[in-house]
């Protein structure tokens, strides 16, 4: 074992592989998650904008807030 691993060119050979499996794994997933995806999202985050502050409920990570007339928005900015 430690006589073909000494082997450069079967180290680089053997790493290939090793890599081409860790690439059909991870294909294999992103096509297994958009084919069959999770059930039961939640629900968008209502934001509410009150005053000069916002309130926000749930997870708005990367998203922006936008209100709307009756004060409560999914994205975009409170500023009227």
């Amino acid at each position: 074992m430690w006589k073909m691993l000494s082997d450069p060119k079967k180290r680089a050979v053997l790493g290939f592989i090793g890599m081409g499996f860790a690439a059909v794994a991870g294909g294999g997933w992103a096509v297994f998650t958009y084919v069959w995806p999770k059930e039961g999202h939640a629900a968008p985050a209502v934001v509410n904008c009150a005053g000069q502050g916002v309130a926000v409920v749930g997870n708005v990570s990367g998203s922006t807030i936008n209100a709307d007339e009756a004060g409560s928005s999914l994205t975009g900015s409170c500023a009227k």
